[in-house]
């Protein structure tokens, strides 16, 4: 996140653990709706 913060790849107004929290949980959230689906679509 900080390398993506310094580059302007990721915004700069929240912190880098901030952000990283949000990822984490978003990733978590895919991989749930994944499970509950019942694996039917590509993770990838």
């Amino acid at each position: 996140m900080n390398e993506g913060q310094s580059d302007d790849t990721f915004r700069s107004d929240i912190e880098a653990s901030e952000l990283a929290q949000v990822f984490n949980r978003s990733m978590r959230s895919v991989f749930l709706d994944w499970c509950i689906a019942d694996c039917e679509f590509d993770l990838v």
